[in-house]
């Protein structure tokens, strides 16, 4: 059995590679930058996670979020995931819908009694931030959030744009959302 595999990159170039290198390790091998902003790969055209290892002769693809793949896959993998989780933690009766990327960006429909106000929306953007510390974004809550509950499905939706800038500070916070989310 052998102990290396071949890796074809979409350039058509090759590197050999030990049996069950991960994605990450992969990009690694081909430069520091790339592997510090890739965020997911591809096996022969099939997604993988940067964790998951790769055993046989196989065209690689490594995506960030400079690529169409990758932004979709930073958008619902990450941010809407995120975003699920922080208001699964800040309001545990609220219930999930669908969370689909759209061209711009993504959105998540919750079934809640009350619909959100600004003040949760400043929550749910800082516990996002608190929930993916270090990924490099900070969630923010557009002035244009669709807070409208649709009268046939009763479903609020929020949504949510990812900027590349730096992340809330708690001066930015109200004093009130510092106490409700145990920063005081």
């Amino acid at each position: 059995m052998s102990t290396e595999i071949t890796i074809t990159l979409p350039d058509g170039s090759q590197k050999q590679a030990p049996v069950g290198i991960s994605g990450l390790e992969i990009a690694s091998m081909i430069g520091a930058g790339l592997a510090k902003a890739a965020i997911a790969f591809s096996v022969n055209g099939e997604q993988r996670d940067l964790s998951d290892i790769v055993c046989e002769d196989s065209n690689i693809s490594i995506f960030t979020v400079d690529s169409d793949e990758g932004l979709e896959i930073m958008r619902h993998t990450v941010a809407a995931q995120v975003l699920a989780r922080a208001i699964k933690n800040l309001y545990p009766s609220a219930k999930l819908a669908i969370g689909p990327t759209i061209d711009d960006g993504f959105y998540y429909d919750f079934y809640r009694e009350d619909p959100f106000t600004p003040k949760d929306l400043e929550k749910i953007e800082i516990k996002m931030t608190l929930t993916a510390p270090g990924c490099g974004m900070g969630p923010v809550i557009s002035e244009e959030v669709d807070r409208k509950v649709n009268g046939i499905t009763g479903v609020n939706t929020v949504s949510v744009d990812l900027v590349w800038e730096p992340m809330w500070n708690r001066d930015m916070m109200s004093e009130e959302a510092k106490l409700e989310l145990g920063m005081l």
